[in-house]
C-alpha cells in the first residue's frame, strides 16, 4: 500500500505479524534445499527404469537405487524428528498449562452434574418427566436417559458384535500358526539392505 500523492512519506510498512506456519515452512523450505532436491533426483531416477526390469545390470542399479532411497528416508525422519523437537516441547507445555485446569473444571462440572441429576430425579413425577428447569440467565437442564451397558456373559455375545484383534492374528499368521477362517498369504518381495 502507497501513501497519497503529495503525502511524505514512504510507502506504509505491514505491520501484521508473520503467520508462524508460513514462517517456519519458509525457514524449512531455506535449510533443506539439499533435501528437495535430493528427494527430486531419486524419484526421477525411477522413472527412468520403466515398467519392467529386463537386464542383471538395471537390477544391480535398481538395488543401488533402492538402497539410496532407504538412506534418503532415514536421514529425512531424523530431520524431520529434530526439527519437531522444540515444537512437541512447546506443544506438551501448552497441554501441561491448560490439561490440568481443564481436567479439574471437568471432574467438578460431572459433580455438579450428579447432584443436579439426583434433584431433578427427586422432583420428577414418573419415568417420562424430564422434570425442566429454566434459570435466569437462560440455561435450560433437563433429565434424558442416558443408555449404557455392561458385558454379563461374553460367550453369549452374538459374533456380529466381536472385534478380531488384527495384530494377535498377523502375529499368528507369521508363524504360519493355523487360524480357522483365516487363509495365509505369502508375496515374495525384495529386501535391500
Amino acid at each position: 500500500m502507497y501513501p497519497l500523492i503529495g503525502h511524505n512519506g514512504g510507502p506504509a510498512l505491514d505491520t501484521a505479524a508473520p503467520d508462524p506456519v508460513e514462517t517456519l515452512v519458509l525457514d524449512l523450505e531455506i535449510a533443506n534445499v539439499d533435501a528437495t532436491v535430493r528427494a527430486r533426483e531419486l524419484t526421477t531416477a525411477l522413472k527412468t527404469f520403466g515398467d519392467k526390469i529386463e537386464t542383471a545390470d538395471q537390477a544391480h542399479n535398481l538395488v543401488d537405487l533402492i538402497a539410496q532411497m532407504g538412506a534418503f528416508t532415514a536421514k529425512a525422519e531424523d530431520a524431520r524428528k529434530m526439527a519437531k523437537a522444540p515444537h512437541d516441547a512447546l506443544s506438551k507445555a501448552c497441554d501441561g498449562f491448560f490439561k490440568p485446569m481443564a481436567d479439574d473444571v471437568k471432574a467438578a462440572k460431572e459433580t455438579a452434574i450428579d447432584l443436579l441429576s439426583a434433584y431433578m430425579r427427586g422432583v420428577a413425577k414418573d419415568d417420562k418427566d424430564k422434570a425442566t428447569i429454566r434459570t435466569d440467565l437462560g440455561q435450560v437442564a433437563s433429565l434424558s436417559d442416558d443408555i449404557g451397558f455392561t458385558i454379563d456373559a461374553p460367550e453369549a455375545v452374538p459374533l456380529e458384535y466381536w472385534k478380531i484383534d488384527e495384530t494377535a492374528v498377523r502375529a499368528a499368521v507369521k508363524k504360519a500358526v493355523p487360524i480357522a477362517g483365516v487363509t495365509r498369504i505369502v508375496t515374495r518381495k525384495a529386501g535391500v539392505r
